[in-house]
């Protein structure tokens, strides 16, 4: 918009992309045998600001009426080079896993409650066993994973950062739902 308008120098605009410009010569970008084009039809576009495939090319813009495609919809999940969306963040997750100290041996908890051998677990034979689930990252939101528009928010189960980067997901299953879910309710009392 700015460059539309007149309100950013051109010489400024033009060091700018030049700048660009030279880090990717720099990385060889332009080499098209070590990055080849590959394209579903055209080109790869996207907009964070609307769902729609065909918008105004430039919103915002005084005189710019012109409409055209503005997100283009790639299939990220399966790849055509053989990757799998799915295989790829359980590794990462399974990467990503945080160690905790097993005191007294109380995990693994199994979905009954059952086997634990703490001392301090609090399990005495005829009561429920008693799991705490605390934090607001721990539970969905209310509204949906994609109710935060760009998913700039900070509420509620957060999957990923917000930002021109952010996209819609298909699901998102929150630590409290993935525990809920598992744990037997007439032996293992979650709040």
């Amino acid at each position: 918009k700015a460059a539309l308008n007149g309100s950013v120098p051109m010489k400024r605009l033009n060091d700018a992309v030049l700048r660009i410009v030279a880090a990717w010569y720099q990385l060889r970008q332009d080499n098209e045998t070590a990055w080849p084009r590959k394209t579903l039809s055209s080109s790869a576009t996207f907009s964070s600001w609307t769902d729609e495939e065909e918008y105004k090319l430039h919103p915002g813009s005084p005189g710019s009426e012109e409409n055209g495609k503005i997100n283009e919809y790639v299939p990220v999940r399966e790849t055509e080079e053989g990757g799998n969306h799915d295989d790829l963040a359980r590794k990462i997750a399974a990467e990503g896993i945080v160690m905790v100290k097993n005191d007294d041996n109380v995990l693994p908890i199994k979905p009954d409650g059952s086997g634990i051998q703490s001392s301090r677990a609090g399990q005495s034979f005829g009561k429920k066993f008693k799991i705490g689930i605390f934090g607001e990252d721990a539970f969905a939101n209310p509204k949906g994973p994609n109710a935060c528009e760009d998913r700039g928010c900070n509420e509620y189960t957060l999957g990923s950062g917000w930002g021109s980067g952010a996209a819609d997901f298909p699901h998102l299953v929150a630590p409290f739902d993935a525990l809920n879910s598992t744990f037997n309710h007439s032996a293992v009392e979650i709040t």
